[in-house]
C-alpha cells in the first residue's frame, strides 16, 4: 500500500482533497440520498485518502478518440481507470467536465466502499446525478451529440435543476419518483453501455473498512 502513486492517482487524490474554493464549493453540494444510498461530501474526501493510501488503484488508459475522458471504476478490483495525463486543475473552466466525470466514477467507488446493494441502473443514476450536481454548481451544462448519452444527461440535469440541488442540499430521491424513473429508463435504453441495468449487485468493499456505515439500520 506504500508504493509510489502514479501521476493520475496523485491528480485525482489532490482534486478530491483540494482546498481550492471553487472545488470545495462544488464538492460541498454533494449531499443527497438516492434509492436509499446517502451521498455525502466526506465520502469523496475519504476516497481521496484511499487513493493516496493505495487502497484504490488508479490506472492510466488511452482515451477513446470519441470521448474526452475515458473513466471507469471496477469494483472487484478496486480500480479507477482514467485517461493518461489527466489534468483536473488547470485551466479551471476547461476542467469541469473532467472533474464531474471523476465525481461520477468516485460515486461508484463509494457505493462499493459501503458494500451497498442496488441495481446497476440505480447505481448509475446516483453517479449521474452526483456528476451533474458538481457540474451545475459551477455553472456548467454538459451536452452530448450521442442520442442515448444525451437522454441520460438530460434526465439527470432535469433532476438537479427542478429539485434545485445546486442551491439546496439534502434532497431525498426515491427510486419510484417519476424523475428518477425517467433517468433509470434512459439508462436502460442505453443497452450497449448498460446491458445489465436491472441486475442487483453488492459492492465488496475497499481495503480499510467503512467510513460511517450510515445506511445500516440504527438501534
Amino acid at each position: 500500500m506504500s508504493a509510489e502513486l502514479s501521476a493520475e492517482a496523485t491528480e485525482i487524490a489532490d482534486f478530491l482533497l483540494s482546498d481550492e474554493s471553487y472545488i470545495t464549493t462544488a464538492l460541498g453540494k454533494l449531499n443527497f440520498t438516492l434509492g436509499g444510498f446517502r451521498v455525502e461530501t466526506k465520502g469523496y474526501r475519504e476516497i481521496g485518502h484511499k487513493i493516496r493510501q493505495g487502497a484504490i488503484e488508479v490506472r492510466a488508459v488511452q482515451s477513446d478518440p470519441d470521448s474526452p475522458l475515458a473513466a471507469a471504476y471496477t469494483p472487484r478490483l478496486d480500480r479507477l481507470s482514467v485517461s493518461a495525463g489527466l489534468d483536473l486543475h488547470t485551466p479551471r473552466r476547461g476542467r469541469i467536465k473532467d472533474q464531474s466525470m471523476v465525481v461520477h466514477e468516485v460515486t461508484h467507488a463509494l457505493l462499493d466502499f459501503h458494500r451497498f446493494t442496488t441495481t446497476v441502473a440505480l447505481d448509475e443514476a446516483c453517479a449521474y446525478v452526483a456528476g451533474q450536481v458538481y457540474a451545475r454548481a459551477l455553472g456548467d451544462l454538459q451536452m452530448s451529440s450521442r442520442p442515448r448519452d444525451g437522454a441520460i444527461l438530460s434526465a439527470s440535469q432535469r433532476i438537479v435543476r427542478e429539485r434545485r440541488m445546486r442551491y439546496v442540499t439534502g434532497a431525498v430521491l426515491m427510486a419510484t419518483d417519476p424523475d428518477i424513473v425517467a433517468l433509470t429508463d434512459a439508462i436502460r435504453g442505453h443497452t450497449r453501455a448498460y446491458p445489465d441495468a436491472d441486475v442487483r449487485r453488492t459492492g465488496d468493499g475497499v481495503y480499510g473498512g467503512l467510513i460511517d456505515p450510515w445506511y445500516m439500520p440504527r438501534n
